[in-house]
């Protein structure tokens, strides 16, 4: 039986590794998301901790002016921060967003080829069985016809 060889092994290959970079830039991408999000959670608790601050040193009787107008101007800076980890957020869900979409057609375009491979692997040994039972078959009858010529 003859060797099988997908006339377009080259362009598989190269499809599914155009398909692991994209896994790699969506998994870099929800790293970064991860990132951002952690860097969010960690501004919102300091800035809840200078507001907290703030009503403490609001209790106690005294007023500290300078340090309140200190935590308050801390805590909008913070929020400043926030707002620019939303925005940075915002984009690597938009990149993500486009890494999905080309993940999903970069894996379509892998399984199409497959699937064609498959197809083509079992129409070569079909094809392949088949001239190997004519090869057996003219061997029989040419068998055969020496014996009954002798």
């Amino acid at each position: 039986m003859s060797r099988f060889a997908f006339e377009y092994e080259p362009l598989l290959r190269y499809r599914r590794h155009r398909r692991d970079l994209v896994r790699q830039l969506t998994a870099s991408l929800l790293a970064d998301l991860a990132v951002e999000e952690a860097r969010k959670a960690e501004l919102e608790r300091e800035r809840a901790r200078q507001f907290e601050e703030i009503n403490d040193l609001t209790r106690s009787g005294r007023v500290d002016v300078e340090a309140a107008s200190q935590r308050r101007f801390h805590g909008g800076v913070l929020l400043g921060e926030i707002e620019a980890v939303d925005r940075r957020r915002n984009v690597v869900e938009q990149q993500l967003s486009v890494c999905r979409r080309a993940l999903v057609e970069a894996d379509r375009e892998v399984r199409v080829l497959e699937r064609l491979r498959e197809k083509r692997r079992v129409e070569h040994a079909y094809e392949s069985g088949r001239r190997e039972q004519l090869a057996l078959e003219d061997a029989w009858v040419s068998g055969r016809s020496r014996e009954a010529m002798a």
